[in-house]
């Protein structure tokens, strides 16, 4: 119901004053509320929502190398049969903008490896996206040994 009717129940608009009118809202309004709802809902604490061993959010046993690689390619094959699905499809704005981020991430960062299995890239992409919160946001060097993530700067006269 949430995930059908929830532009209905929380609309951007009800929740923009917990937000600054200055800069890009990570997260649109209406979703944060929505999860807090239903983080509410299921009782759980914001550590506990944010716990990577909570359905619907992958586990993995980071050190254990085969199950990095299990993990990098089930979740790769998920992102080719969603945008397989949605291919030539109409789309709202949103899940055409959420599709397009989809695509640009799976395809600069994954490959398919000689044994058949997804991996993940060694390398960075030229314009490589960085974060799926902020799609603007890329690596910048300072010098060879300072690296730093955000924004080239902008400057008028």
């Amino acid at each position: 119901l949430l995930a059908e009717q929830g532009h209905e129940l929380f609309g951007d608009e009800m929740f923009a004053d917990l937000y600054s009118s200055r800069g890009r809202r990570s997260i649109a309004p209406r979703l944060m509320a929505t999860v807090m709802v239903l983080q509410r809902f299921e009782g759980l604490s914001d550590s506990e929502a944010n716990a990577y061993d909570k359905t619907g959010k992958p586990s993995c046993a980071w050190d254990d190398r085969k199950a990095r690689e299990e993990l990098v390619d089930a979740l790769t094959r998920d992102a080719h049969a969603i945008l397989f699905a949605l291919d030539r499809k109409p789309l709202g704005p949103e899940v055409a903008k959420a599709t397009t981020l989809l695509a640009t991430v799976v395809g600069q960062d994954v490959e398919l490896g000689e044994s058949g299995v997804f991996q993940i890239v060694r390398g960075v992409a030229i314009d490589r996206v960085i974060s799926t919160v902020d799609p603007e946001a890329r690596h910048g060097h300072k010098t060879a040994s300072r690296s730093f993530d955000g924004y080239k700067g902008h400057m008028g006269a």
